[in-house]
């Protein structure tokens, strides 16, 4: 089975590939966020469980430093790659996925963090901001650079 890269795929081809990695990305976290509300937290009732506020506070410094930290850095990968008015489909893939992975990141550990606190308040706040943030960063490819003729 050969590996294919996404810069040696057509435009058409990695951006699919881009978006089917958003939309994973963005399910598992819908899909673990279920599973506590419907199978965790209902059955988490008959044990006391001590709320860890610094934890809430971890993950408040995490969205405010991993995922601006992350923007930036899909910023300079796409400045920097950027050619003919465009950005190449691996530098576009990487930029985002790196950024999409920050948000994930804080976004899963609040999941935790609500898990391990017995409730989803506060830390559902800070998972629905970066949720939201991967959201809105749904790979749509206007900027990718084409190729002379080539259409998405």
């Amino acid at each position: 089975m050969s590996q294919t890269n996404l810069s040696d795929l057509t435009p058409r081809r990695a951006l699919m590939t881009m978006r089917i990695i958003w939309l994973a990305l963005i399910m598992g976290q819908l899909v673990f966020l279920a599973v506590i509300i419907l199978v965790i937290l209902p059955n988490n009732r008959s044990r006391a469980v001590t709320p860890q506020p610094l934890l809430f506070w971890v993950n408040a410094g995490m969205l405010a430093t991993f995922v601006p930290a992350a923007f930036v850095v899909r910023s300079i990968i796409f400045r920097q790659k950027e050619t003919q008015g465009g950005i190449p489909v691996g530098a576009y893939a990487t930029g985002n996925i790196i950024f999409w992975a920050a948000c994930e990141g804080v976004s899963m550990f609040g999941l935790v963090v609500a898990v391990l606190n017995g409730s989803l308040w506060p830390t559902i706040a800070i998972v629905a901001i970066a949720l939201g943030l991967q959201a809105l960063t749904f790979p749509v490819g206007g900027r990718i650079y084409l190729p002379p003729g080539e259409k998405l």
